[in-house]
């Protein structure tokens, strides 16, 4: 005998419980990046609390003693704790939302059903929670042998870390369900809206250190709000009595107003009532004419054979990747400068105030800014050649049509390379600019700094691009840039490596990234010399290495 399937009581089952059934989908979904939040979550957390807490605070307390109340560790653990919440709202709320809408188009189907629009949300957000509670965990789990937090001040910080990313997150959904698609806007979100709001939260520094003028960024931050709620609670920081009241409220309006606002979004586009008046202009296209190799091609045209020699094929990839990223990113390009200044401006100026001078010689903004110059060069010549070198390879299969052509693979490595450099270049420009105008060069050989930085993108960008063509997966490209974060970290970017104990340090200076550092240093500071040429070798080599693994992958995957 069959069972009867109730189809009637199924149906009221899901109105009934339409949130809940969508958390359980969003939790199950999670699986697929199982190694992203457990493997690279972990890794990141460990390596941003050395960095950035201890090692940073080793800094930070010989320079101002007591400045903080509290040893910096314990003074960052909330804000570390608090952050990655908000991180993790800002991922799945982001990325995960346009998933269900436009990329796996999950909510479609799921709107054939009882579940509501609300319902719909509300699951995503109960689901999500899920990630915030794990990021935590992990963050948590860092801390404790380090002493910056005990166990039940984690316990008390969790709700507090909950609530935080609520009122990020549910706004974060709402202005995400309005985006038709991703073109550009989100990496600028992240760039503009995102990053500021982590710098400016008081989450390394107090917020009083800041210019006034810089104070309403954090007053309008969630984030700010919950770090200092945090603080309050769990390091008896002063306050009068109705602050924490403050703090809550304003986390609890934001929050439920997100959840309100991403409702109606989320029924008003399930409806079809977004984007109605939105209509995409075509181009004409004209007919294309057929044409055999033994016939003429129209307008005194040739056919070019697929092995006919292109000596300058490499310029035609470049020239074709520019064009492309101007005409559909150039908002994106611009604000990848702007993301090292405003490091700059946190880290140099904001703690710069209680660090002073780090090596007991240089202002700590004059210290960093070599390092985040170099890094800049890093971070633009890598997202160039690991995500758009990627989805060219995996999504458009624009590689595979190319070396159809007579475009060797070294042709096709070299020109995406050098898309990368003129991101890099111009990035370095723009920074190396504003260095001139805060008064951060001290010698006219940092004119070599912007062929320097040319330098290390090239290295940089020829080992990205090896990498990347190695991953078989999107999840997999997070490894790439776990192995970056511990050179963006500990090659001496915001505190000089004698800080580590002897043989730490030697294993850093192996690092490709400190051998660019020391060189941007070298050049902005004047002191040239012999040990200069020596990282300048370092890149030379890194970037013939990196371009010739590059091709060889290319040949091996399309003409085998």
């Amino acid at each position: 005998m069959t069972e009867r399937i109730d189809h009637e009581a199924q149906a009221a089952k899901v109105a009934r419980w339409g949130a809940l059934l969508h958390a359980r989908n969003v939790v199950m979904q999670l699986r697929a990046w199982a190694g992203s939040v457990f493997g690279t979550g972990s890794v990141e957390s460990l390596l941003t609390v050395l960095a950035l807490g201890v090692g940073l605070g080793v800094v930070v307390d010989q320079a101002s003693p007591g400045a903080l109340g509290v040893p910096f560790l314990q003074f960052v653990a909330p804000a570390m704790i608090l952050s990655v919440a908000v991180h993790g709202a800002h991922i799945e709320n982001m990325m995960g939302v346009m998933a269900g809408f436009k990329w796996f188009e999950t909510y479609l189907s799921t709107a054939t059903t009882p579940t509501t629009p609300r319902q719909l949300f509300t699951g995503h957000m109960i689901g999500s929670s899920l990630r915030y509670v794990i990021s935590v965990a992990t963050v948590v789990l860092v801390l404790l042998p380090f002493g910056g937090i005990t166990l039940l001040n984690a316990l008390i910080l969790l709700p507090i870390a909950l609530l935080t990313a609520w009122a990020f997150g549910n706004l974060v959904a709402a202005w995400t369900t309005h985006q038709p698609e991703d073109k550009g806007q989100f990496s600028l979100f992240s760039r503009m809206v995102v990053l500021p709001l982590t710098l400016f939260s008081g989450t390394y520094f107090p917020l009083e250190v800041l210019p006034g003028w810089l104070h309403p960024i954090g007053w309008a931050s969630p984030l700010w709000h919950g770090v200092n709620l945090a603080r309050i609670v769990t390091l008896g920081q002063a306050a009068p009595w109705w602050l924490p009241v403050v703090h809550v409220a304003y986390l609890v309006a934001l929050a439920v107003l997100g959840w309100w606002l991403a409702c109606r979004a989320y029924h008003a586009r399930l409806l079809g009532e977004l984007f109605t008046g939105r209509k995409k202009r075509l181009k004409p296209v004209k007919p294309a004419v057929e044409v055999s190799a033994g016939q003429e091609l129209p307008d005194g045209q040739e056919l070019i054979r697929r092995h006919a020699p292109h000596r300058w094929g490499f310029l035609t990839v470049a020239v074709r990747g520019i064009k492309a990223a101007w005409g559909s990113s150039t908002l994106v390009m611009v604000s990848g400068g702007i993301e090292p200044l405003l490091y700059l401006a946190a880290m140099g100026f904001g703690l710069g105030t209680l660090i002073g001078q780090a090596d007991g010689a240089t202002a700590y903004a004059a210290f960093i800014a070599p390092g985040l110059l170099a890094s800049s060069a890093m971070m633009g010549a890598v997202m160039d050649t690991v995500y758009n070198v990627f989805f060219k390879l995996k999504f458009d299969k624009l590689y595979e049509g190319m070396l159809s052509t007579s475009l060797s693979p070294l042709d096709v490595a070299f020109g995406e390379i050098i898309v990368a450099l003129v991101r890099g270049g111009l990035y370095a420009t723009a920074f190396l600019a504003v260095m001139v105008a805060l008064g951060l060069v001290a010698s006219w050989w940092a004119l070599l700094a912007i062929p320097a930085c040319l330098l290390i993108a090239f290295g940089f960008a020829g080992i990205g691009m090896a990498a990347t063509s190695f991953a078989r997966t999107f999840q997999q490209l997070d490894w790439i840039f776990v192995a970056l974060m511990p050179m963006f970290l500990f090659s001496g970017t915001f505190y000089p490596v004698e800080v580590y104990p002897e043989p730490i340090a030697t294993v850093v200076k192996f690092l490709p990234l400190w051998h660019g550092i020391e060189m941007m240093r070298d050049l902005t500071s004047g002191e040239v010399g012999w040990v200069t040429a020596g990282h300048t070798l370092y890149f030379v080599v890194l970037a013939v290495l990196g371009t010739w693994i590059a091709s060889l992958r290319l040949k091996a995957l399309f003409l085998r």
